[in-house]
């Protein structure tokens, strides 16, 4: 039970890393065509 409760949590962290690269791209993006 705890493995999967660990591995939940590093998948979560995982996802939000990636949310926020996808966020600071679009932020870049939307400097650029200012």
């Amino acid at each position: 039970m705890l493995a999967v409760l660990l591995t939940g949590c590093n998948t979560m962290a995982g996802l939000g890393q990636d949310i926020q690269r996808g966020g600071q791209k679009l932020e870049g993006a939307a400097d650029r065509h200012k």
